[in-house]
């Protein structure tokens, strides 16, 4: 693989930072279209550039509008840099950290557009295994999102799932599933991608993650062991059917989640529609559709 190397780039503003990169809208020197540029930090050890190399190559293997691909893989200053099309709309976490908690209808409308964007990527075999409120784009205006950072992404190998992968970034242990911290001796599969849409869904609807700490330790503790507060019981006003789907997506043991994300985006379908009609949702049963619940 030819890597061109390029030595600056107008910086517009800075998206985001995690442990291996900051992420910019900027231009490239000698080039006039603002792009995403996610550029390796300074300091940082050999091996991470796994992250960059692995975001462009499981990008070429998805085709899919709902999903932000790297266009280029490229070295600025002899850092690693990955080239997206530019986004008009905000990071996700922007948006939740502005309006706190969501209303339910604000809640479903979300819901069922970044779980769409996960099912789409579920579909093409891979699992994100990152997932946190900055893994998304959201438009307010179309109400639509689009998944992005698939640098810890991993196709998944075979029906037994893959083994925990790589390590989890500081800045997400607290959307981290119980089998990705390596505790529980458990493979990893798809169900680990909804149990992180879980934290999402509940700090969505309390704001806040039902665990929160600055000592990782305790965090990974939680996640193995303790059982959140019902989202029902710390606002009434949410009903128990949603509440109920956002503990079962919780749920300590890969087996008593959602089987697929498909399954999840029915409920939530279903969940809107009934609402919006003010039907009746008491005998909602999650993931009763389901082919496995």
């Amino acid at each position: 693989m030819s890597i061109r190397t390029e030595t600056s780039f107008h910086k517009k503003e800075i998206l985001l930072e995690d442990h291996v990169s900051t992420i910019y809208r900027g231009i490239l020197k000698g080039e006039s279209e603002t792009k995403i540029l996610r550029i390796q930090k300074e300091r940082t050890r050999d091996e991470d550039s796994f992250y960059f190399l692995n975001e462009y190559e499981i990008g070429k293997l998805i085709s899919d509008d709902h999903i932000l691909k790297p266009e280029r893989l490229i070295k600025i200053q002899d850092r690693y840099c990955l080239i997206y099309e530019n986004l008009e709309s905000s990071l996700l976490s922007n948006y939740i950290s502005k309006v706190g908690q969501l209303s339910i209808e604000e809640f479903l409308q979300v819901a069922i557009s970044i779980t769409g964007n996960l099912v789409h990527l579920h579909s093409q075999g891979v699992l994100h295994n990152q997932i946190g409120p900055s893994s998304f784009f959201y438009d307010t205006d179309t109400k639509t999102s689009v998944l992005a950072w698939l640098g810890s992404s991993s196709l998944l190998l075979g029906e037994k799932g893959n083994l925990a992968p790589l390590q989890i970034s500081p800045t997400l242990l607290t959307y981290c599933s119980p089998e990705r911290t390596g505790r529980l001796n458990r493979s990893v599969d798809f169900r680990s991608d909804g149990y992180s849409i879980g934290i999402l869904f509940y700090q969505f609807l309390t704001g806040k993650p039902p665990f929160e700490s600055d000592d990782p330790l305790e965090i990974i503790h939680a996640h193995v062991a303790r059982v959140p507060v019902a989202i029902s019981e710390k606002r009434k006003e949410i009903p128990i059917p949603i509440s109920s789907l956002v503990m079962k997506l919780l749920s300590k043991m890969p087996e008593e989640r959602y089987f697929s994300l498909e399954t999840l985006l029915h409920d939530l379908r279903m969940l809107n529609d009934s609402i919006r009609s003010r039907k009746s949702v008491l005998e909602f049963i999650p993931g009763f559709n389901g082919k496995k619940r």
